[in-house]
This record gives structure tokens, sequence and C-alpha cells, in this order.
């Protein structure tokens, strides 16, 4: 944990395990983790209240409910857009400047889980070279560029997910639940299946 303006530098592997949370960098501080990190905790990974967390190599973050949370102008963000990353829970960036933004652009890397940005927060997530992205439950996002899969069934063919972005790029695949024949049949848009909301 690094607070009150503090700086923090892991020049090796992180690994940490079993805490209520793992990486926090609050009130002003900074976290830079140069080597490969790997954070399983019970309640959150990784947190950044009005503080900054950088990371430069690969990232797997397992364990907790929210894998990465930044509020109150917090940042989270990777310098290694060719890491692997490897991040299973939700992602919040809550409070005008903060900011979540990171890339999964190798084959092994994925996202499993869902996005809040509330309050003007800003969460950018990036999908390339088969990463994908296994949707969990209703998201809400700033930038989703998507060159590789939106799996939006992953919770099963009875569950309606939506994701809502302001902005979308890419020339990837979607897997979605729908309901065509309702939809022609009633002449409406069903509330049934899975939605994607550009705003």
């Amino acid at each position: 944990m690094a607070a009150n303006n503090s700086k923090v530098t892991f020049a090796k592997d992180v690994s940490l395990a079993g805490a209520q949370k793992g990486i926090v960098a609050e009130n002003a501080s900074e976290v830079s983790i140069a080597g490969n990190a790997v954070i399983t905790s019970g309640d959150t990974n990784v947190a950044a209240d009005n503080g900054k967390v950088t990371f430069a190599d690969a990232l797997t973050l397992s364990g907790a409910t929210t894998a990465i949370s930044a509020s109150n102008g917090g940042t989270v963000t990777d310098d290694n857009v060719t890491a692997v990353k490897k991040i299973t829970g939700n992602i919040i960036a809550d409070g005008a400047g903060s900011l979540v933004e990171t890339s999964f652009a190798t084959s092994d890397s994925f996202f499993t889980g869902a996005t809040t940005a509330s309050n003007t927060g800003t969460i950018n997530l990036d999908f390339s070279n088969g990463a994908p992205w296994n949707v969990t439950a209703d998201s809400s996002l700033t930038n989703l560029v998507n060159n590789s899969t939106i799996n939006m069934r992953y919770m099963g063919k009875n569950t309606n997910e939506t994701i809502t972005t302001a902005n979308l790029s890419g020339n990837g695949i979607y897997i979605i639940n729908t309901d065509l024949q309702a939809s022609y049949d009633n002449k409406t848009v069903q509330t049934n299946g899975d939605k994607l909301i550009i705003t």
C-alpha cells in the first residue's frame, strides 16, 4: 500500500495472495510494477483512490469481486500493450479523472467480468489477437476497441447483458443472445437478448 504522496516501485515480479486488497495507491501516491504481477485477493486486486498504479509487464488478477477500482481521480494503466493480461473480476472507474486503461493483445490474454464507468469515470479497453472479453453482467465504459471477440453469452443463453459505451471501434466478433422472431412478430425491440448501446 502507498499513501500520502509516496512512490513505490517494484523492480521485479510481484505475487500477492490472501490480503483483503492487493495493490493500493491513495492520497496522490504512486505504485509502479516493472515485472510480472500476480494478485489474488479477497476484496479488490488493485485499487487507486486518488493514486496511480502502473503495470509494465504481464498481469494476472483473480480471486476478488473487483479486479480493478479507480476512484477520486485515481488511475490504473498498463505501459506494455503486448504483455499477457489475465483479468477475472470487475473493473470500476468512479469519479472525474478516474481512469482504467488496458489492452488485451495476446491469444492467451482475457477479461472475464463486467465494467462500470460512473460519475464521469473513464474505462478504455482494447481487445485484439484472439483475446476475448467474457461479459458477466451489464457493463458501461468509455472506449471499446474490439478486434477480437466480445462474448455476451458467457453467462448462458438465458441471461441478458447490455454493454453501453461512448465510443466503439474495431472489426471484431460479438457473440450475443437474440430474439429475432419475437422482434419480427411484434415489430418492437424485445427485452430478451443482449444489447450493445453506443451513446
